[in-house]
């Protein structure tokens, strides 16, 4: 059973020592009072001041039990009168109790770390001799002049709160900054500087979390902490912003130089408003461990909605390729370009086709300053069917890395469906015809009527072969030839007799020739009666007059024509027709 020593006294100048093995100082009963008056009290055990109980401390109090967990625990009133001290100099020591405890000066000592399981606040000071203090769920008040002294990557704040997240709470002046000297959950030193100088008083609290990553397009390993910083008066301050970085903690992956403040603000992080500074050696914190950076113009929101930030990697500022479509066969090799504008980077590309899976292409490339990275691509045996795909892997070497796809195609030819070589008389017209595109170009243009056009007439004087061009809707050209064949003009010939007696052999009489275009061709008998008339070349007489076959006979034939060179000829004569 834990041993209790019921003390109403008041203790004047003089040094008490309260020992017992596992002891509990109780300050016990109604109306019972506790007064240390310029005395020192030094307790091997707990404090503990029961309910309805006062104890008014204007001396110091000392907990300096260091081989048991001896605690401070408050169920009533505690008076701080100024310059009053409690030290906390034993092991693992806790601030309890059901009423919050204000303290003048508060000493964090011994050979453990403290703890505080309700809200606590400081007047004066809070002086760190060794170890640290965490404050899970319970905030820690540092009132409107209290200070923190000897503050450093060994003895700090651990502020590691789940359920209800307890934060370091300090109010600001205008006139000054305060370091927040917070830390996270492995007990890494990641102070908080605010310098309200640009604003009004107002109050902040600070604290460190851990595990909450960015939602951007950069590698969320590059994040590992988010501090989360509140004001009372949200959006009242411009408040310049310092975050401490351990570096020891992260290993190399994190350049200060190349990080940059972010704020969690519209369901996204975005680079935080102000112009980010880079180390500053001259720090007065005079730790090595750590680097800060600064929002020289401001943050203006601390707001509930608003209270996320994080130090991470500056952005890749991505060169993007451009997406590139050529034809088949169109180049012998084609350059895509990626880059990033500043920092050191190395470039990977890769090379995805029929998604069959991402393949390295080239070795890795480390450049520095504005740099891009170059790939040369043989588009030789790529046929459109290939389907590839191509991206580059820009890594910084703090580890954020982003991708910059490439959209690459290669476009089949038009399929060109064109007329048949022809042959034509002199002065003849020639219908030509392609098809397959959207535009059409005919070279040579000669004897052509137009030359962009699908399907223009040419009517050549000569022999001559056309070679046409299609585009298609990919800008892709394609070409056929198409040759024309010229014929000379001939005299006109009648034959002088035919046999229509329907044994398929010269049955019908015609007018023979080359070049013709049009003609007339008249059939006389000899009362000179018409009895055959045709304009038509193709058509001949077939010995019969309406419908009635003739006899044997001798008839007259007249026959004009006029040449596709423009050239007429006329002829007359007899033909007989023989049964």
């Amino acid at each position: 059973m834990k041993k209790q020593i019921l003390l109403i006294v008041l203790l004047i100048g003089s040094i008490i020592f309260v020992h017992a093995q596992n002891l509990q100082l109780m300050n016990y009963g109604a109306n019972s009072k506790m007064t240390v008056k310029n005395v020192s009290v030094n307790i091997i055990g707990s404090l503990k001041n029961d309910a309805n109980a006062t104890i008014v401390n204007d001396g110091t109090i000392k907990l300096l039990d260091t081989s048991y967990a001896t605690n401070f625990i408050n169920n009533s009133d505690f008076v701080s009168v100024n310059n009053s001290n409690v030290k906390l100099e034993g092991a693992v020591q806790d601030i309890g109790g059901t009423k919050t405890t204000t303290f003048a000066n508060l000493f964090i000592d011994g050979n453990d770390n403290k703890s505080i399981s309700i809200k606590t606040n400081i007047n004066e000071n809070l002086n760190f001799v060794a170890n640290k203090i965490i404050i899970d769920d319970y905030d820690l008040v540092l009132n409107a002049n209290a200070v923190i002294t000897n503050a450093s990557k060994d003895r700090f704040i651990v502020t590691n709160g789940i359920v209800s997240p307890g934060s370091l709470v300090k109010k600001t002046w205008s006139t000054s900054d305060f370091r927040f000297p917070v830390g996270d959950a492995i007990n890494s030193y990641k102070p908080v500087t605010i310098d309200n100088s640009l604003g009004v008083a107002d109050t902040f609290s600070v604290r460190i979390e851990s595990g909450l990553n960015p939602i951007t397009d950069n590698n969320p390993a590059c994040v590992q902490y988010t501090y989360v910083i509140q004001e009372s008066n949200a959006g009242g301050s411009n408040a310049k912003l310092k975050l401490g970085w351990n570096n020891q903690d992260q290993g190399n992956l994190f350049i200060p130089q190349y990080a940059s403040i972010w704020q969690y603000t519209v369901n996204a992080w975005h680079i935080a408003l102000g112009n980010p500074q880079g180390f500053n050696a001259n720090d007065p914190v005079n730790e090595t461990q750590w680097v800060n950076k600064n929002m020289t113009t401001g943050i203006t929101d601390f707001s509930s909605s608003s209270n996320k930030f994080i130090l991470r990697s500056l952005r890749l500022n991505l060169l993007q390729p451009i997406d590139t479509a050529i034809c088949f066969n169109s180049l012998d090799a084609i350059t895509f370009s990626a880059g990033d504008t500043g920092g050191i980077i190395q470039y990977q590309w890769q090379k995805n086709c029929n998604n069959t899976g991402w393949i390295n292409l080239v070795d890795d490339a480390t450049y520095q300053g504005v740099t891009t990275a170059d790939l040369l691509v043989y588009t030789q045996g790529i046929l459109p069917s290939d389907n590839c795909k191509y991206q580059c892997v820009l890594t910084s070497l703090m580890g954020t890395s982003t991708t910059a796809p490439i959209n690459f195609k290669i476009h089949p030819l038009p399929q060109i469906l064109a007329s048949q070589d022809t042959t034509v008389f002199i002065g003849q017209p020639a219908q030509l015809d392609a098809s397959g595109g959207v535009s059409y170009l005919w070279v040579p243009s000669t004897y052509l009527d137009y030359s962009d056009i699908q399907n223009p007439i040419s009517t050549p004087a000569e022999n001559i072969s056309y070679v046409v061009f299609v585009t298609d809707t990919n800008g892709c050209v394609n070409s056929d030839t198409i040759t024309i064949s010229v014929e000379r003009t001939s005299e006109i010939f009648v034959p002088d007799a035919f046999s229509p007696n329907k044994d398929g052999q010269n049955d019908v009489l015609y007018v023979y020739g080359q070049g013709i275009k049009d003609i007339i061709f008249i059939i006389y008998d000899r009362w000179g009666e018409k009895v055959f008339e045709t304009t038509d070349e193709k058509t001949g007489w077939d010995g019969t007059y309406k419908g009635k076959e003739l006899s044997k006979a001798t008839f007259v034939y007249y026959v004009k024509v006029t040449y596709w060179d423009g050239n007429m000829s006329e002829k007359k004569g007899n033909v007989t027709l023989v049964k």
